[in-house]
C-alpha cells in the first residue's frame, strides 16, 4: 500500500517537473530578460563602442624606408564601426608631407617623408575617435617608421641669370649649385643675329666657379631685339697632368639677353 501511494504522488508531480524544464533558461542573462519579457540581444547585431575591442585600428605603410624617402600612411578604422573624428602627427626624423582622401569613414591617409638621416626614425601618432556621438570612444594609435640606408645623392641645379645694362651684361649664379668636384669653369659669349642666325661673336672666358658673376663689358642693353647674347656656364673636373690630364664636363647652364657690342675693345 506504501509503494502504491509513492508511485501515485510521483505519477502526479511528473507534468509539473516537466513542464517547468520546458521554460528553463540556462544563461544568466538571457535569464533576466525572459523574466524582464524583453527579447534577448541578436548576435548579429554590432557590439557598443564601449564593447568594441581596442585592437580594432591599423595603421599601415611601408617600414623601413630609406632617407629622404617619402611614403604613404593608412589608419585603417573598417573594423571600428563609425568613424568621428581623427588628427595626425609626426615626431622624431620625418615631416607631414599631406593628407589624402581614403574611403569615407574607414580610412584616412597620410603622406609622410623621411629625414636625410641614416639609421634615424619618425613615429606617425592617430588620434581618434569611433562609434556613436553619445556612446564613443576615442583612443590613439602609433606606427614607428625606421629610416635605414645612404643618405640621398646630393643634387645641383645650375642656373644663369643675365642682365643687360646701359654699359655691361652682368650674369650671375649661386655658387652653391656648383658641383663640389668642379675644379675649372669657363662661360662662352655666343653673339647672334636673330633675323638670320649669323653669329656676330662666339668666344670662351675662364671664371672663377666659386664668384658666381661674370661681367661682359662687351656689350649692352639694347631696345632692338634683333641682337641676342647667350651666356653659357660649363663646369668640369680637370684631373692629372698632359698628356694624361682627364677633363670631364660636369654641368652647362645658359641664360640670355638682347643686347649689342658696347665695346669691341674689351672684349
Amino acid at each position: 500500500m506504501r509503494f502504491f501511494t509513492l508511485f501515485v504522488a510521483l505519477l502526479l508531480a511528473a507534468p509539473l517537473v516537466s513542464g517547468c524544464a520546458d521554460g528553463l533558461v540556462t544563461d544568466g542573462a538571457d535569464a533576466a530578460l525572459a523574466h524582464a519579457g524583453e527579447d534577448p540581444p541578436n548576435p548579429h547585431d554590432p557590439p557598443s563602442a564601449g564593447a568594441r575591442a581596442l585592437d580594432c585600428a591599423k595603421i599601415e605603410g611601408q617600414s623601413p624606408v630609406e632617407p629622404g624617402a617619402s611614403h604613404k600612411y593608412m589608419l585603417d578604422l573598417s573594423a571600428c564601426g563609425p568613424f568621428l573624428s581623427n588628427t595626425f602627427s609626426i615626431s622624431g626624423d620625418g615631416t607631414i608631407t599631406g593628407i589624402f582622401a581614403g574611403s569615407p569613414g574607414a580610412e584616412e591617409v597620410i603622406g609622410a617623408a623621411a629625414d636625410s638621416t641614416p639609421n634615424g626614425s619618425f613615429v606617425l601618432t592617430a588620434a581618434f575617435c569611433y562609434g556613436l556621438v553619445d556612446d564613443s570612444t576615442c583612443r590613439s594609435l602609433t606606427k614607428t617608421v625606421a629610416i635605414t640606408g645612404p643618405p640621398p645623392t646630393e643634387t645641383y641645379d645650375l642656373a644663369l641669370d643675365a642682365t643687360a645694362l646701359a654699359d655691361r651684361v652682368d650674369v650671375a649664379w649661386d655658387p652653391a649649385e656648383v658641383e663640389p668636384t668642379a675644379n675649372f669653369c669657363r662661360m662662352q659669349v655666343k653673339h647672334t643675329l636673330r633675323l638670320d642666325g649669323s653669329t656676330v661673336d662666339n668666344r670662351y672666358e675662364t671664371v672663377n666657379c666659386a664668384s658666381g658673376a661674370f661681367v661682359d663689358l662687351g656689350h649692352q642693353s639694347t631696345s632692338s631685339q634683333v641682337d641676342f647674347v647667350t651666356y653659357t656656364l660649363q663646369t668640369y673636373e680637370v684631373a692629372g697632368q698632359s698628356p694624361s690630364q682627364s677633363i670631364d664636363l660636369l654641368q652647362s647652364a645658359s641664360g640670355g639677353v638682347f643686347a649689342v657690342e658696347s665695346n669691341p675693345a674689351a672684349m
